[in-house]
């Protein structure tokens, strides 16, 4: 498994999300661990007692569950099979524990590979009605979500940031041509001016780099 060295993910859920909510873009090519990097904050968030609300596009409600167990163990999403067993290495006790225990208890909400942008916001905004202790929204990944303006879409995050005080992630994948060198944000016809934190991902020797860009505004 490639691990996020040198980065303290406590300090950086602390100054960017307990402290201080904001609309956070996390980008990389594919295969940088984006998802792992958003799921380590999600586990800060249940180690502080917080709520989580997790929406992929990419992965299902089990596929998540086995990737945040993977992400607390350190180890790789393919050690773990597709029918809650672990390949001799943990007890399915542990992982039950680990992952179903927080679905159960709500303290994660899935929402089921909704990529209606509308739903979506509906959703969280259902959610978090109920659950003022929510301090963090996953969303992976923006190319996939079906609207037009993925401006306005960004804008509405950015409200319901400030409004309910939490931050968002949203997971944005750049294609492998990117070299970082010219842009520093990259996508297509997309403005920044709603992103308070720009996190770029790249990996070199299986180590990933992890490049943070503030909002200077």
């Amino acid at each position: 498994m490639t691990h996020i060295y040198n980065f303290n993910i406590e300090k950086f859920f602390i100054e960017h999300i307990k402290n201080k909510p904001k609309l956070i873009l996390i980008a990389g090519k594919k295969g940088v661990n984006k998802t792992v990097f958003a799921f380590h904050l999600a586990l800060e968030a249940l180690k502080h007692n917080r709520k989580v609300i997790i929406n992929s596009l990419e992965m299902n409600v089990i596929d998540i569950q086995h990737k945040l167990f993977a992400t607390k163990k350190n180890i790789s999403f393919e050690e773990i099979d597709k029918t809650f067993q672990l390949n001799n290495k943990y007890s399915v006790n542990e992982k039950m524990k680990m992952n179903l225990n927080y679905y159960d208890k709500g303290e994660i909400a899935f929402l089921s590979n909704e990529n209606d942008v509308n739903v979506v916001l509906n959703d969280i905004e259902n959610f978090i009605g109920k659950n003022p202790d929510t301090c963090l929204i996953i969303l992976d990944s923006l190319e996939l979500y079906s609207t037009q303006d993925k401006n306005n879409f960004l804008e509405k995050l950015k409200l319901i940031s400030v409004e309910y005080n939490l931050s968002v992630l949203i997971l944005s994948q750049l294609k492998q041509s990117y070299d970082g060198k010219n842009d520093l944000m990259p996508m297509n016809n997309l403005k920044f001016e709603f992103i308070d934190l720009y996190v770029f991902l790249s990996k070199t020797n299986n180590k990933i780099n992890i490049t943070i860009h503030k909002d200077e505004q």
